[in-house]
């Protein structure tokens, strides 16, 4: 459960850090890059598809708060 967790949370645009401090790492997100930052095959695909190398995209920057 807690890999289908993680892995559900990355895919849905959660950041690797923001991950690995629920999951009660302490290493900054080294651990969760190794072990989860596969992509599931159909997760792969919807990713490809968005990337346009035409214009800049709209940024989408969530300012992280001090713990």
């Amino acid at each position: 459960m807690r890999h289908f967790f993680a892995t559900c949370a990355i895919e849905s645009g959660v950041d690797v850090p923001t991950v690995s401090r629920w999951l009660g790492h302490k290493d900054g997100g080294q651990l969760a890059m190794k072990v989860y930052a596969h992509l599931r095959p159909t997760h792969s695909d919807a990713m490809i598809a968005q990337v346009s190398f035409e214009q800049a995209p709209a940024a989408k920057i969530v300012p992280m708060q001090a713990a």
